[in-house]
């Protein structure tokens, strides 16, 4: 049986470690075959790279019941 309930949704982003300004985001769709893979950022300010395990920037939800 199905059962509603209520969430609240909220977005993450990655802050860059070199500049510290700008967000991490992914870049190219390239990917790292780790396990788990990493993927690919560049950061929107400073143009650092990074390999994260989320692909940012990244929706979460939170359930409120």
């Amino acid at each position: 049986m199905e059962e509603r309930f209520e969430i609240k949704m909220y977005g993450v982003n990655y802050k860059c470690k070199e500049c510290k300004t700008g967000n991490m985001c992914e870049h190219n769709g390239k990917s790292l075959c780790t396990n788990p893979p990493q993927y690919l950022h560049k950061c929107d300010n400073c143009d650092a790279e990074e390999y994260l395990l989320n692909r940012y920037p990244l929706m979460k939800c939170e359930d409120l019941s």
